[in-house]
């Protein structure tokens, strides 16, 4: 099944290469069908390797975006690397897509939540802020409530900062 599946990619990814028009639905019926399958591993391992080295992983990532700002992943496991990559491409591309997809993945044991939160407070995405800090493992329920005051304090002393200079 994985050998059909990887040789219909293939084709797929030779005809994006030509130049052929291959709609975004074949992409997100690939999707849905690794999904449905079980086959995570292979979307968001040999699939997704198979699109970065075909010079279309900005593709893959698009035909990502109705799975993940529904929901669908937010029970699986995602890659590091694929979050990393997400993540900066959400940011690069929408910060209220970014704040979309933290509040529509599971980042409780993502690796970077640290750099995610950092990243929530300089682009004052609250709501996301808020999602990260109370579905960290690592916080008890108080710290977890301390936290978000702190985060959300330093929010509002920053945006107000920020008020006051474009006054000036």
């Amino acid at each position: 099944m994985k050998i059909l599946l990887r040789n219909n990619v293939l084709k797929c990814i030779k005809d994006f290469q030509e130049g052929a028009a291959v709609s975004k639905t074949t992409l997100r019926v690939l999707i849905e069908f690794c999904y449905r399958v079980g086959a995570l591993d292979y979307l968001f391992g040999d699939l997704f390797k198979m699109f970065a080295e075909g010079g279309l992983e900005q593709r893959y990532f698009e035909s990502l975006d109705a799975f993940i700002l529904s929901g669908k992943f937010k029970g699986h496991f995602i890659p590091t690397t694929i979050l990393d990559r997400l993540i900066c491409l959400y940011r690069q591309k929408d910060v209220e897509l970014l704040e979309k997809a933290i509040l529509n993945l599971n980042l409780g044991k993502y690796s970077q939540n640290a750099e995610v939160r950092l990243i929530c407070e300089e682009e004052f995405l609250s709501s996301a802020l808020i999602h990260l800090i109370s579905t960290d493992s690592s916080h008890s329920d108080m710290n977890a409530c301390l936290s978000i005051l702190c985060a959300l304090f330093n929010l509002l002393v920053r945006a107000q900062h920020k008020k006051s200079a474009k006054d000036v």
